[in-house]
């Protein structure tokens, strides 16, 4: 498997707070009534999948069983590579 391209350090640690601020969010979520706690912690995986690429490996480990959700998020991903400027726009 291919490692994704990664931003610089600047943007690697504001992904990485945002992350870590949703994972707590997230687990909340799994014991609150009314916020979403799966959907949640899927987004704190996603935002630290660009810091990190064991929480890549761990996101893509968690997608197997939908295909169709990892496309979407591989394309949501390049959107936003895009965005950062780590991709040239196609």
């Amino acid at each position: 498997m291919k490692t994704p391209p990664r931003p610089g350090l600047g943007w690697r640690v504001v992904l990485a707070l945002a992350g870590v601020v949703l994972l707590i969010v997230g687990l909340i979520g799994l014991a609150l009534p009314g916020l979403q706690g799966i959907l949640t912690l899927v987004a704190a995986l996603a935002c630290l999948s660009f810091a990190s690429d064991s929480a890549h490996r761990l996101l893509r480990w968690c997608f197997r069983p939908w295909p169709r959700g990892w496309r979407r998020f591989l394309e949501g991903r390049r959107w936003l590579e895009r965005k950062l400027g780590l991709r040239d726009s196609q």
